[in-house]
């Protein structure tokens, strides 16, 4: 996960869990980000088939462990996430 390697030696390695997801890619089948390139389209899963209108916006959810509760005061993963992946608008995907 590209989220371990900007965070290695400030913070844990993190669980998936934490972002909720409710679809997973595997990342060996694409290259870095490339969905950004799917906005604006439809994929197929299967027979179903989704349009991809944007990235997700990020909120302080990720800062919370899924599994205790507690809550990472210095909201690293957030700020690494804002830092290495900024908004859509700043990435060019908007206009």
């Amino acid at each position: 996960m590209w989220l371990d390697r900007w965070i290695a030696g400030v913070a844990e390695k993190v669980k998936m869990s934490r972002f909720r997801p409710n679809l997973v890619i595997d990342d060996a089948l694409f290259e870095g980000f490339e969905e950004d390139e799917w906005i604006g389209k439809i994929i197929m899963i299967g027979n179903a088939h989704f349009r991809v209108d944007g990235p997700c916006a990020r909120c302080s959810m990720i800062t919370i462990n899924q599994e205790d509760g507690t809550c990472d005061n210095d909201a690293i993963l957030l700020w690494e996430l804002r830092k290495h992946r900024p908004s859509e608008s700043k990435r060019g995907l908007t206009q």
